[in-house]
């Protein structure tokens, strides 16, 4: 619950997860000892249907990966399916054997084949993730901190974030706008992050300085012409300057 719980604030550190990781790592290793031993003799529905809804699942997203995989990924296979198909032969393999071995109460070949499917999603599944991200202008929240480095500026958000750009960030941003009321930086030159639908206050905002628009960061996954293309996921850069 406190997993969960801590799992809803975007801005959190992993530090506050820490505590709570190590001792459910604890109970979940052994919880899996006490499988091995007693799961072939367990009757009890309410302890053998979790389990095997668990690690079903599991199974079952390798076995459809081949199909789901390609209508979800098919408009960026292009040159990736070298490592589609790999993965997908993996996967379905992986899946048919958790399967078997779950009907048979191998609970530890099922718990290893696991592992072996988390290992496959990362050989073979991280070079797909270009097909995944086929924005040509994808540029991550996460490059701000080196262009604060380099232009030794601070740079705030105007209006408000959404919790994918803080999560991207990795750290809250000081917003200028609350409500009608603008907060105004002290420093003679900065940078101001710029929703689509806030270019007008903005501009209101700051109308005695100069403004310089720098690029666009954008966390779309999918381009502009796209329909899942959401304004809440990109915002304009630009430059303040006091005049």
């Amino acid at each position: 619950l406190s997993v969960i719980l801590l799992s809803l604030i975007p801005e959190k550190k992993s530090r506050y997860l820490l505590p709570v990781l190590i001792p459910m790592a604890l109970n979940t290793g052994f919880y899996i000892e006490y499988l091995f031993r007693r799961f072939k003799e367990l009757k009890d529905k309410r302890e053998t249907i979790p389990v095997f809804f668990n690690f079903g699942l599991i199974g079952f997203i390798g076995i459809a990966f081949p199909i789901g995989g390609y209508i979800f990924l098919k408009d960026g296979l292009a040159g990736n399916w070298f490592w589609f198909v790999l993965l997908s032969l993996a996967l379905f393999t992986i899946g048919m054997f958790m399967f078997r071995n779950l009907f048979r109460r191998k609970i530890a070949s099922v718990f290893y084949l696991t592992i072996a499917f988390i290992v496959a999603v990362l050989w073979f599944g991280l070079p797909l993730s270009k097909a995944i991200t086929i924005n040509p202008d994808y540029k991550p929240f996460s490059e701000l901190h080196a262009f604060e480095e380099k232009e030794n500026i601070k740079i705030y958000e105007f209006s408000g974030m959404t919790p994918e750009l803080i999560w991207d960030y990795g750290e809250k941003m000081k917003i200028l706008k609350v409500g009608e009321k603008v907060t105004i930086p002290e420093e003679n030159q900065f940078g101001v992050m710029v929703s689509e639908n806030n270019h007008e206050n903005f501009d209101n905002a700051f109308s005695n300085y100069k403004r310089e628009r720098i690029t666009r960061y954008d966390m779309n996954p999918k381009g502009t012409d796209s329909r899942t293309h959401k304004d809440r996921l990109y915002r304009d850069l630009f430059i303040v300057t006091k005049k």
